[in-house]
């Protein structure tokens, strides 16, 4: 079942963008892992038509909700 989370974590080299069905990617800036995330979760709402959350890194602003339920 999925849990509809991505999540933005520190990585070696930049930033891991990570959920349970589309493995990881690793990006270099902030802003490209945060739109990288977002376009995940996009369409994953899309895709199930329910809401997706992005758990970001602490200090960047908690956790962000993509979508709503349907």
């Amino acid at each position: 079942m999925e849990r509809n989370l991505v999540v933005i974590e520190p990585a070696p080299t930049g930033w891991r963008v990570a959920d349970d069905l589309a493995g990881s990617d690793t990006f270099a800036t902030k802003a490209k892992a945060i739109l990288a995330a977002y376009a995940l979760a996009s369409e994953r709402q899309q895709r199930t038509g329910r809401a997706v959350a992005i758990k970001m890194p602490d200090g960047w602003g908690g956790t962000m909700v993509v979508g709503a339920e349907a």
